[in-house]
């Protein structure tokens, strides 16, 4: 028996249609995942901590910036992440505590943390004067 040429192309297109699907949802856009209870927080000088909470488990740290340029990445499987002014720690699978020294100098300063689920990311902006 023998397979005609109109039955290869409809076969290779039903595979390419098939290979090409995604899981974004009718925007292009990939689910949010992680669901963030804030997605900044702002401290004073002086010591102080914060508390964000997520509504997903399935993340980690994926990236943390600084504005004075440290930068720690491969964080995969990490759940503290200490700077030289902060420290950030995965207390449990919904809950980021953020620790921030007493800023002594006279600028204010940031850090970005960025969380990544899947395919899905998403970024803290913490501040502190």
């Amino acid at each position: 028996m023998q397979i005609k040429p109109i039955k290869y192309f409809l076969l290779g297109f039903l595979l390419f249609s098939i290979s090409c699907s995604n899981n974004d949802d009718e925007n292009g856009k990939n689910i949010d995942n992680i669901v963030l209870s804030t997605k900044s927080l702002s401290f004073p000088r002086n010591i102080s901590t914060g508390l964000v909470t997520t509504k997903g488990e399935n993340w980690w740290f994926n990236i943390v910036k600084t504005n004075n340029n440290e930068i720690y990445e491969d964080l995969f499987d990490k759940d503290i992440i200490t700077g030289t002014w902060f420290t950030i720690t995965r207390f449990d699978k919904k809950t980021i505590l953020i620790d921030v020294q007493e800023n002594l100098t006279d600028q204010s300063r940031s850090i970005d943390v960025e969380l990544s689920s899947g395919n899905y990311y998403d970024n803290i902006k913490i501040s502190q004067e």
